[in-house]
Protein backbone atom coordinates (compact mmCIF):
# COMPACT_ATOMS: atom_id res chain seq x y z
CA UNK A 1 0.00 0.00 0.00
CA UNK A 2 1.55 3.42 -0.80
CA UNK A 3 -0.01 6.71 0.95
CA UNK A 4 0.81 10.04 -0.32
CA UNK A 5 -0.33 13.19 2.12
CA UNK A 6 -0.51 16.62 0.27
CA UNK A 7 -2.10 19.34 1.29
CA UNK A 8 -6.00 18.00 2.00
CA UNK A 9 -5.62 15.21 -0.32
CA UNK A 10 -5.13 11.53 0.17
CA UNK A 11 -4.45 9.44 -2.69
CA UNK A 12 -4.46 5.48 -1.90
CA UNK A 13 -2.85 3.13 -3.93
CA UNK A 14 -4.01 -0.63 -2.63
CA UNK A 15 -3.63 -4.24 -3.77
CA UNK A 16 -7.08 -5.89 -3.22
CA UNK A 17 -7.51 -9.31 -4.61
CA UNK A 18 -4.56 -9.38 -7.25
CA UNK A 19 -5.98 -5.69 -9.09
CA UNK A 20 -4.37 -2.52 -8.38
CA UNK A 21 -7.28 0.30 -6.98
CA UNK A 22 -6.80 3.89 -6.44
CA UNK A 23 -8.66 5.60 -4.02
CA UNK A 24 -8.44 10.01 -3.94
CA UNK A 25 -10.00 11.30 -0.72
CA UNK A 26 -10.66 14.86 -0.43
CA UNK A 27 -11.29 17.13 2.97
CA UNK A 28 -10.94 14.69 4.82
CA UNK A 29 -9.15 14.52 8.52
CA UNK A 30 -5.62 12.59 7.68
CA UNK A 31 -5.69 10.55 10.65
CA UNK A 32 -9.48 9.50 10.20
CA UNK A 33 -8.07 7.99 6.69
CA UNK A 34 -5.09 5.85 8.40
CA UNK A 35 -8.06 4.83 10.59
CA UNK A 36 -10.01 4.06 7.62
CA UNK A 37 -6.83 2.06 6.03
CA UNK A 38 -6.12 -0.12 8.97
CA UNK A 39 -9.62 -1.40 9.83
CA UNK A 40 -12.02 -2.08 7.75
CA UNK A 41 -12.95 0.61 5.69
CA UNK A 42 -16.76 -0.71 5.21
CA UNK A 43 -17.32 -0.43 8.79
CA UNK A 44 -15.85 2.73 9.85
CA UNK A 45 -17.83 4.86 7.25
CA UNK A 46 -21.90 4.56 8.22
CA UNK A 47 -24.92 6.98 7.10
CA UNK A 48 -28.36 6.68 8.95
CA UNK A 49 -31.63 7.78 6.71
CA UNK A 50 -35.16 7.88 7.74
CA UNK A 51 -38.05 7.29 5.55
CA UNK A 52 -40.89 4.91 5.55
CA UNK A 53 -40.06 1.10 5.71
CA UNK A 54 -41.33 -1.17 2.72
CA UNK A 55 -40.77 -4.96 2.15
CA UNK A 56 -38.89 -5.37 5.34
CA UNK A 57 -37.16 -8.43 6.11
CA UNK A 58 -35.54 -7.46 9.61
CA UNK A 59 -36.45 -10.02 11.56
CA UNK A 60 -35.88 -13.28 9.56
CA UNK A 61 -34.34 -12.60 6.59
CA UNK A 62 -35.37 -12.67 2.71
CA UNK A 63 -34.24 -16.40 1.19
CA UNK A 64 -36.22 -16.18 -2.03
CA UNK A 65 -33.70 -14.98 -4.03
CA UNK A 66 -30.49 -16.14 -2.02
CA UNK A 67 -30.72 -19.73 -0.06
CA UNK A 68 -28.38 -18.14 2.49
CA UNK A 69 -31.01 -15.26 3.25
CA UNK A 70 -30.48 -11.72 2.79
CA UNK A 71 -31.58 -8.60 5.85
CA UNK A 72 -33.39 -6.43 3.64
CA UNK A 73 -35.47 -2.92 3.58
CA UNK A 74 -36.73 -0.38 0.84
CA UNK A 75 -36.61 3.27 2.76
CA UNK A 76 -39.27 5.45 1.11
CA UNK A 77 -41.23 8.41 0.84
CA UNK A 78 -37.39 10.49 1.38
CA UNK A 79 -37.64 14.21 2.52
CA UNK A 80 -35.42 16.54 0.43
CA UNK A 81 -32.83 16.19 3.85
CA UNK A 82 -32.88 12.32 3.45
CA UNK A 83 -32.63 12.15 -0.16
CA UNK A 84 -29.30 14.37 0.23
CA UNK A 85 -27.81 11.91 2.58
CA UNK A 86 -28.76 9.12 -0.22
CA UNK A 87 -27.20 11.31 -2.87
CA UNK A 88 -23.96 11.98 -1.33
CA UNK A 89 -23.38 8.58 -0.35
CA UNK A 90 -23.93 7.40 -3.97
CA UNK A 91 -26.97 5.56 -3.54
CA UNK A 92 -29.72 4.92 -6.46
CA UNK A 93 -32.81 6.70 -5.57
CA UNK A 94 -35.46 5.18 -7.36
CA UNK A 95 -38.90 6.04 -8.20
CA UNK A 96 -41.93 3.54 -9.29
CA UNK A 97 -44.87 6.22 -9.32
CA UNK A 98 -46.32 4.19 -6.43
CA UNK A 99 -46.85 5.15 -2.85
CA UNK A 100 -43.07 4.10 -1.80
CA UNK A 101 -41.97 7.88 -3.71
CA UNK A 102 -38.39 8.19 -3.59
CA UNK A 103 -36.78 5.65 -1.92
CA UNK A 104 -33.42 3.37 -1.70
CA UNK A 105 -33.30 -0.25 -0.92
CA UNK A 106 -30.52 -1.89 1.50
CA UNK A 107 -29.49 -4.88 2.31
CA UNK A 108 -27.10 -7.41 3.86
CA UNK A 109 -26.00 -10.25 3.49
CA UNK A 110 -27.12 -12.84 6.53
CA UNK A 111 -23.80 -14.69 6.31
CA UNK A 112 -20.63 -13.44 6.43
CA UNK A 113 -17.80 -15.19 4.14
CA UNK A 114 -17.34 -17.76 6.44
CA UNK A 115 -19.94 -18.97 6.81
CA UNK A 116 -21.36 -18.01 10.46
CA UNK A 117 -24.54 -16.22 11.00
CA UNK A 118 -25.07 -12.19 10.38
CA UNK A 119 -27.42 -10.24 12.35
CA UNK A 120 -28.67 -6.93 12.63
CA UNK A 121 -29.88 -4.69 15.47
CA UNK A 122 -33.52 -3.95 15.35
CA UNK A 123 -34.72 -1.40 18.16
CA UNK A 124 -37.57 0.66 18.89
CA UNK A 125 -37.77 4.47 19.44
CA UNK A 126 -36.10 4.08 22.96
CA UNK A 127 -32.88 2.04 21.55
CA UNK A 128 -34.93 -1.06 23.53
CA UNK A 129 -34.62 -4.56 21.35
CA UNK A 130 -37.56 -4.68 19.10
CA UNK A 131 -39.91 -7.71 19.74
CA UNK A 132 -39.02 -10.81 18.11
CA UNK A 133 -42.85 -11.74 17.52
CA UNK A 134 -43.80 -8.62 15.43
CA UNK A 135 -43.22 -7.30 12.05
CA UNK A 136 -42.64 -4.26 10.80
CA UNK A 137 -45.48 -3.53 8.35
CA UNK A 138 -45.54 -1.23 5.06
CA UNK A 139 -45.36 2.31 5.99
CA UNK A 140 -43.84 2.27 9.31
CA UNK A 141 -41.55 5.13 10.03
CA UNK A 142 -38.34 4.12 10.68
CA UNK A 143 -34.39 5.27 10.92
CA UNK A 144 -31.90 2.95 9.05
CA UNK A 145 -28.43 2.97 9.22
CA UNK A 146 -25.82 1.44 6.82
CA UNK A 147 -22.57 1.29 5.06
CA UNK A 148 -22.30 2.79 1.56
CA UNK A 149 -19.91 1.14 -0.37
CA UNK A 150 -18.77 1.33 -3.59
CA UNK A 151 -18.74 -1.27 -6.45
CA UNK A 152 -17.26 -2.01 -9.85
CA UNK A 153 -19.20 -4.91 -11.38
CA UNK A 154 -22.21 -4.57 -13.67
CA UNK A 155 -21.27 -1.02 -14.40
CA UNK A 156 -20.27 0.38 -10.84
CA UNK A 157 -22.73 2.30 -8.31
CA UNK A 158 -22.77 2.10 -4.70
CA UNK A 159 -24.68 -0.54 -2.47
CA UNK A 160 -25.94 0.24 0.87
CA UNK A 161 -25.16 -2.63 3.60
CA UNK A 162 -27.64 -2.45 6.12
CA UNK A 163 -26.47 -2.03 9.86
CA UNK A 164 -29.51 -1.76 11.78
CA UNK A 165 -32.73 -0.49 12.26
CA UNK A 166 -34.86 1.78 14.77
CA UNK A 167 -38.58 1.19 14.22
CA UNK A 168 -39.74 4.68 15.53
CA UNK A 169 -43.57 4.51 14.16
CA UNK A 170 -44.84 0.68 14.01
CA UNK A 171 -47.26 -0.30 11.48
CA UNK A 172 -47.81 -3.95 12.05
CA UNK A 173 -47.41 -6.37 9.31
CA UNK A 174 -50.60 -8.63 9.49
CA UNK A 175 -50.53 -12.12 7.56
CA UNK A 176 -54.41 -12.36 7.75
CA UNK A 177 -56.39 -11.04 4.71
CA UNK A 178 -59.00 -9.14 6.67
CA UNK A 179 -59.62 -7.25 9.76
CA UNK A 180 -61.62 -8.10 12.57
CA UNK A 181 -65.70 -6.86 11.98
CA UNK A 182 -66.93 -6.15 15.36
CA UNK A 183 -70.55 -7.51 15.47
CA UNK A 184 -70.14 -9.21 12.40
CA UNK A 185 -71.34 -13.10 12.31
CA UNK A 186 -68.81 -14.92 14.62
CA UNK A 187 -68.28 -18.92 14.43
CA UNK A 188 -69.31 -20.11 17.58
CA UNK A 189 -67.45 -23.07 16.73
CA UNK A 190 -64.05 -21.84 16.66
CA UNK A 191 -64.50 -20.10 20.45
CA UNK A 192 -66.00 -23.28 22.20
CA UNK A 193 -62.58 -24.79 20.25
CA UNK A 194 -60.19 -22.09 21.70
CA UNK A 195 -61.41 -22.74 25.17
CA UNK A 196 -61.66 -26.40 24.94
CA UNK A 197 -59.10 -28.32 27.36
Amino acid sequence: MTLIYIHDIIDVLIIKGGYLQRKIYTNLNYYVIILMLLSNERNLIMSVISGEAYWAHIITPNTKFNPDGEWSIEICNLTAKNKKIAESDGLTIKNKGDERGDFVTLKQYARTRDGSNRSISVKDSERNPFPTNKRVGNGSKVNASYNPVAYTQYGGGVKGYLNAVQVVDLVEYNVDEFDVVKGGYTNEEANDLAFAS
